[in-house]
């Protein structure tokens, strides 16, 4: 992994930033908000596209899937000098759109109650602890999934939430120079 440290203003050429550790762990806290809100337990919500899919609960238990299903970001960060510790602060906005895909008997019921539940405002609080504000929950969309000739219940809702994230480039203020000024002002005859 890169040194961020290393890379400064003073080396010239690019800067890079610094990692977003929030998104690192995003994923994460959406899966425990999904949990908290609906009562399933944690184990149960899981992402929709892991590297090794876990076995997939009998057809008779309530979970759930959930992943980013589009992400925009606003065109014109916010960046601003750091003074304490030297470096810009890009701020930038992400507009998310997480797919939830309820399962089991109760899908329908899941979504509707992590729907309502959403708007809680100590659950939306939650949600300011992490930057992001809820801007919206999508209409419950009830589906059906033949698996092993049976038909296990679906119900899809759509999270709408936007994002702050906040990362570093070391530009390094100029702490002092030497220098000799001179100017040629017009209209100033300066031989007389």
């Amino acid at each position: 992994m890169q040194d961020f440290n290393a890379n400064t203003s003073a080396t010239g050429g690019w800067l890079t930033l610094t990692p977003d550790v929030e998104a690192q762990a995003y994923d994460d806290f959406i899966g425990d908000a999904i949990s908290g809100i609906t009562g399933l337990t944690r184990s149960l919500v899981r992402p929709m596209w892991e590297l090794k899919p876990a076995t997939q609960p009998d057809i008779g238990t309530d979970w759930c899937s959930f992943g980013l299903w589009e992400e925009k970001e606003d065109y014109s960060p916010a960046v601003t000098f750091k003074d304490d510790d030297g470096g810009d602060q890009v701020i930038t906005w992400h507009r998310l759109d997480y797919l939830i895909a309820f399962y089991g008997p109760n899908a329908v019921y899941n979504a509707r109650t992590f729907k309502t539940g959403l708007w809680v405002n100590q659950n939306l609080a939650r949600f300011r602890e992490y930057y992001t504000v809820v801007t919206d929950c999508g209409d419950i969309t009830p589906l059906r999934e033949l698996v092993n000739q049976r038909y296990l219940q679906r119900a899809d809702v759509h999270l709408y939430l936007v994002r702050q994230s906040s990362r570093a480039a070391k530009v390094l203020s100029v702490l002092s120079a030497e220098a000799d000024i001179s100017a040629d002002l017009p209209g100033i005859n300066k031989e007389k």
